[in-house]
């Protein structure tokens, strides 16, 4: 609100992809009850391929009209057209969500600041999301940078709590006896791994990310295959 535009910082796991979701979520429906609030545009960085970045954004919303057999337009090209349009128009009226400015894919890298900066002509809401720390996200633009923070104690108590019932406490009692095992639960992603882990009742967990991962993901195999 203050600025307009921002970088959602963190690790792997902490949220940043499911804040963006959970934003167009919301956005949308505000402007599906009354109208008046920006419409959301969500678009993954993954996905560049070398050009401007309005053409993710037609692709995008062409995709979300395809339920409801509209498009933008008959063309792509048009559609581009009609997005370069909407940007332009009275601010505010659109808020860009980018998420992972660290996983725009390394052929690109050097043909996306250019496209970026040119992108940011357009008078409109952005909210970037990336995983790195250490180093500018944005080289060259003055955006603020909002840090998500790991869970802490009382955080990693109540998800559990939600999650495994009265059986929460126990497994946060174990948790908290491995200093490897608290750290990896301070991630909200990891920590859902191991509730689920914990529910399928496998017995001893995993202390870092890889085995965690890997045990789940068999886990989840044996789910299926029951």
């Amino acid at each position: 609100a203050d600025h307009g535009r921002m970088v959602l910082l963190g690790e792997g796991g902490l949220g940043k992809t499911m804040a963006l979701r959970q934003r167009e979520r919301t956005l949308a429906a505000k402007y599906v009850a009354a109208g008046g609030s920006p419409v959301p545009v969500y678009v993954r960085l993954a996905d560049y391929d070398g050009g401007d970045i309005e053409p993710l954004l037609a692709a995008r919303v062409n995709h979300i009209l395809t339920g409801s057999g509209l498009r933008l337009s008959v063309t792509d090209e048009e559609s581009v057209r009609a997005v370069r349009a909407w940007l332009d128009a009275q601010p505010d009226s659109v808020e860009i969500l980018l998420d992972g400015l660290n996983e725009v894919p390394e052929t690109y890298a050097a043909k996306f600041g250019p496209s970026l900066d040119a992108f940011l002509g357009h008078p409109q809401r952005v909210i970037f999301t990336s995983r790195d720390h250490h180093a500018d996200p944005l080289p060259g633009q003055s955006i603020p940078e909002f840090f998500l923070q790991p869970l802490q104690p009382a955080e990693i108590n109540d998800l559990l709590s939600k999650k495994l019932g009265a059986g929460g406490a126990s497994v946060l009692k174990r948790l908290s006896a491995d200093e490897k095992l608290a750290a990896l639960c301070s991630n909200p992603f990891m920590l859902e791994l191991v509730a689920g882990l914990v529910q399928s009742g496998s017995g001893t967990l995993p202390e870092n990310r890889a085995l965690l991962i890997r045990e789940s993901v068999a886990e989840a195999a044996r789910a299926l295959g029951s």
